[in-house]
């Protein structure tokens, strides 16, 4: 369908995003891609790509293509070892990009190491292709053409370190789903409600997390305590386990609905109680919930009151979670789709 409309309407240029890792990926008919780029790799869709990142670099490797220039970012060693391997067997030079530093004067959003290796990967992308297009662009390490910054400092990006302030809340979002991800992601919670919040240590602090997906969740869930406790040196008073089901009602907003689960694992919340235990073995003084909807989480944290400052609530694990909390905190008036059992 992309493929269509992107050729109907002539445009000069179509970005695609692989889905699944990239040798076998759906996306990867391209013969000859005007270019190709790889970001930051993790440990994800394992029962596809493998259980090791070398493994899933093979597979990210498979966008490469003979006579398209490559790009990626600093990767760990041993995903590096592999990038470079597939590049040489299609005979192209694969290029490692750092940061620019004219990033850091810029009003890049999020604020965060991560995005600025992100942007200087589009930047390098995006000159790769002006290129072919016979547009010549005068960029320095320092400086970047207004074009590059004002389509940088513009872009919306939501539901990645993003936060919203209510009455007596502040609510981080982030969609992160891997390991990496979430390291990142508790970390950037961890830093930021620490400067949001008038008596650091005393602020009640709370947790809504789902992955309702293949993935390991409980591990998930560990690496999340292990960075706010050890590494932030932060607890959470309240953890919050929901469904990926957006409202109270067994209702999804349409374009969230996950055909990839079994309601009925939804319906008797059996990831749900797995998770709450795990956090009681973690943090025994931590009150936990499960819940059947996010609607339900996000009323549940707006009832816990902190006396001495905003709750800050942590929203993390699924971005079927995020997008749906976004909905139920903005009020979006959107069709709904019942959630059924078979």
């Amino acid at each position: 369908m992309a493929f269509h409309v992107f050729m109907r309407e002539g445009v000069d240029a179509a970005i695609f995003e692989v889905g699944v890792g990239g040798e076998v990926d759906s996306t990867n008919v391209i013969p000859q891609p005007s270019v190709t780029g790889i970001t930051t790799l993790g440990i994800d869709h394992v029962a596809t790509l493998g259980d090791t990142i070398d493994k899933i670099a093979w597979h990210k490797a498979g966008i490469f293509k003979t006579g398209s220039p490559a790009f990626t970012v600093p990767q760990v060693p041993s995903a590096m070892e592999v990038l470079y391997q597939r590049a040489k067997e299609k005979g192209i030079n694969l290029i490692t990009i750092a940061a620019y530093p004219a990033l850091f004067d810029i009003g890049l959003k999020p604020v965060e190491d991560f995005q600025r290796i992100n942007a200087s990967l589009a930047i390098r992308l995006s000159l790769s292709l002006l290129d072919k297009l016979g547009v010549q662009v005068d960029l320095g390490l320092e400086t970047l053409p207004k074009q590059f910054t004002q389509g940088l400092e513009n872009i919306v990006w939501r539901g990645r370190c993003e936060t919203l302030t209510t009455e007596k809340q502040i609510w981080h979002l982030d969609g992160a789903h891997t390991e990496e991800s979430l390291k990142l992601a508790s970390s950037w919670f961890g830093r930021v409600s620490k400067s949001q919040s008038i008596l650091s240590r005393d602020t009640t602090r709370v947790l809504i997390f789902n992955q309702q997906s293949t993935r390991d969740a409980e591990a998930l869930l560990r690496t999340v305590h292990s960075e706010i406790y050890n590494n932030c040196n932060l607890s959470f008073q309240y953890a919050l386990f929901c469904t990926n089901v957006t409202y109270k009602g067994n209702a999804y907003k349409v374009d969230l609905v996950n055909r990839n689960i079994d309601p009925k694992k939804l319906e008797n919340l059996s990831l749900q109680r797995r998770l709450a235990k795990l956090w009681h073995q973690l943090d025994p003084k931590t009150e936990t919930a499960e819940l059947a909807s996010i609607e339900e989480a996000i009323e549940y944290a707006k009832e816990i009151v902190c006396d001495v400052d905003k709750t800050m609530i942590l929203v993390t694990g699924s971005f079927h979670l995020v997008g749906g909390a976004l909905s139920v905190l903005e009020g979006e008036s959107f069709a709904l789709q019942k959630a059924t059992t078979q």
